[in-house]
């Protein structure tokens, strides 16, 4: 990440430590340091490629899509956005929040 932002403030023109400094702030909340792109729910099938995978998704289900507009109508109407979490982790159950004041949801 380092590196990135010496690249970013070079391409920006300036001199890093002396236009602009770095500064280490940690997570702030809600923030991750890796994203999960499958989960352990999803079946995968291999790719020509041995370090490529396929996820072999579920179908959409009438119950998945009830829960969706549920949620859509629930945000429309300005529900608190810790009952909205709590909505969104039935459509997913294995969102872990981390990091935020959602993970009393966990």
């Amino acid at each position: 990440m380092k590196d990135l932002a010496i690249n970013m403030i070079h391409l920006s023109g300036l001199i890093e430590g002396q236009d602009i400094s770095i500064e280490y702030t940690g997570l702030r909340p809600g923030e991750k340091l890796y994203e999960e792109l499958l989960t352990d729910k999803e079946n995968l099938k291999q790719s020509h490629n041995n370090l490529i995978y396929i996820a072999d998704k579920e179908a959409t289900t009438a119950t998945l899509l009830e829960h969706i507009l549920t949620l859509i109508d629930c945000a429309k109407r300005g529900q608190p956005t810790l009952e909205l979490v709590a909505l969104m982790k039935q459509i997913v159950p294995e969102f872990k929040s981390m990091n935020s004041i959602y993970d009393v949801l966990d």
